[in-house]
């Protein structure tokens, strides 16, 4: 049996493409990131939400509800 890759999703706010090491050399030193990119997979064509980083925050992958307000109970992001 083959085994399972380990996945590693990082999200940060106010962070773009030109920040980390590894694509860059920006303001902030990210050795350890510029490793795991190195090593593994990065996937560099994604977007976000919106092109503001309030409306972002509530993007589907935060799981919020189609009125904009985040859900209660187990569902709960």
């Amino acid at each position: 049996m083959p085994k399972r890759p380990n996945v590693i999703l990082i999200v940060a706010d106010d962070m773009g493409y030109g920040d980390f090491g590894v694509f860059n050399d920006g303001p902030a030193k990210t050795p350890h990131l510029d490793a795991l990119v190195g090593e593994g997979v990065c996937l560099t064509q994604h977007y976000a939400g919106s092109p503001a980083c309030s409306p972002s925050l509530p993007a589907p992958h935060r799981r919020v509800d189609t009125d904009g307000g985040t859900r209660d109970g187990p569902h709960r992001a």
